[in-house]
């Protein structure tokens, strides 16, 4: 009995991108090639059931399917049959799970410190500003009372430091009379962290497990690509919530949700099918999309998408309207839907109101193909999908930093 084997194969390292919304689940093996381009090397997207009755424990109890799911085949089918079929052996090194709302809570801010007398920046100074608002920001998170679960900090960020108003890479040892910083903070409930951390680690034990937010990702990682837009929104509609990313001169201004996505519009066409077993929601949604419904259907599924615009602009109007009303909205928005719905609710955006958009140009939408073209290495046989493939740029880009 050979109780050792021995290979001559080569170790490769990849990296895993897992992106875990309110709609899908998706999961990316990875590496770089030679151009810096992110070559996905297997790719899984399972969709999370559609819950006509939403409540959190059944949100999350179905997540955690797709995401077991998920894992099974990066596992099974994925990184066992690359390393079957390869010449080198790829070894599993880092898992870069990005979650969307409302698998977290996030908020941007700007905190001021002023004195009269000049003072020394140090690190424990910053370093206490941001404890106490982290602390803060988690104590006007629902979980006042005892039995209900508390969120723990899953990221946070500084985007700006301002000396005397005047913006710093290196303000450590300088003195000044006031001190800016421009920070993101998300949370996330411990016993969320805590399920999704052992499903992965069942799968992949031995793998260094990084946290990030949509928000962040999509932001750091469009302002990077696209150099050339400073301006811009990133507009993520999942299946229950969506995020909205502001980006002002390079920087995260804002970054706000609603309880308002994906599944809103299946919840209106649902209506149409009246609980008939052989209606497909997708299906009657492809089908007016091609225009072969009759029309008395037609109209009918006409209504429902008219009604869920109304209800989705409410909510999307109010959100953008909340932006500094000095200034003007960026005019690129980055959307992330898939499918035929992609279109629909580019649709949406461009008929979107608010005092700010009153004799200015319309909104320029970007959705999946530009979005792959600028993270993806070409000549990929994968399916495109966009999101995982920026999502790999990013935790790539992470896990390099010093």
């Amino acid at each position: 009995m050979i109780l050792f084997t021995f290979s001559k194969k080569s170790v490769k390292k990849v990296g895993l991108a897992l992106d875990i919304g309110s709609k899908t689940v998706g999961g990316a093996l990875f590496e770089k090639d030679a151009a810096g381009k992110i070559k996905l090397l297997y790719t899984a997207r399972e969709p999370i059931a559609f819950q006509k009755i939403l409540t959190g424990k059944n949100l999350l109890s179905a997540m955690l399917r797709s995401l077991e799911l998920v894992l099974v085949h990066l596992e099974k089918y994925g990184l066992a049959h690359l390393n079957l079929n390869s010449k080198v052996n790829y070894h599993l090194d880092t898992v870069a799970a990005v979650v969307s709302s409302p698998w977290h809570a996030s908020e941007t801010k700007t905190l001021k410190l002023t004195r009269e007398k000049p003072f020394v920046v140090t690190e424990a100074l910053i370093g206490n500003l941001l404890a106490k608002e982290e602390g803060d920001f988690t104590e006007r998170q629902p979980g006042g009372q005892s039995h209900d679960p508390r969120p723990d900090v899953l990221e946070h960020k500084i985007f700006e430091m301002r000396l005397n108003g005047y913006p710093t890479a290196d303000p450590f040892g300088k003195k000044a009379s006031q001190l800016e910083l421009s920070i993101f903070t998300s949370l996330a409930i411990k016993s969320l962290i805590e399920k999704t951390q052992t499903l992965i680690s069942r799968h992949f034990p031995l793998s260094r497990l990084q946290w990030h937010t949509f928000s962040l990702t999509a932001f750091a990682s469009i302002r990077d690509s696209f150099p050339d837009i400073e301006d811009f929104l990133v507009v993520e509609v999942g299946g229950e919530v969506t995020d909205v990313t502001i980006a002002k001169k390079g920087i995260l201004a804002e970054a706000v949700s609603f309880p308002l996505g994906h599944n809103g519009l299946l919840r209106a066409l649902d209506r149409i099918c009246n609980n008939h077993p052989e209606c497909a929601l997708d299906a009657l949604l492809k089908l007016h999309r091609q225009a072969k419904l009759n029309s008395a259907d037609k109209d009918k599924v006409e209504r429902a998408i008219a009604n869920a615009e109304i209800s989705w602009l409410k909510f999307f109007n109010d959100a953008i309207s909340n932006f500094s009303a000095e200034t003007f909205l960026p005019r690129t928005v980055f959307l992330f839907e898939d499918g035929p719905y992609a279109s629909i609710f580019e649709e949406f955006i461009k008929s979107a109101e608010s005092s700010q958009l009153a004799a200015t140009e319309p909104f320029t939408v970007k959705t999946g193909d530009d979005i792959w073209a600028a993270f993806a290495a070409p000549g990929q046989p994968l399916a495109a999908d966009a999101v995982l493939a920026m999502e790999a740029d990013f935790a790539a880009r992470f896990e390099n930093r010093p």
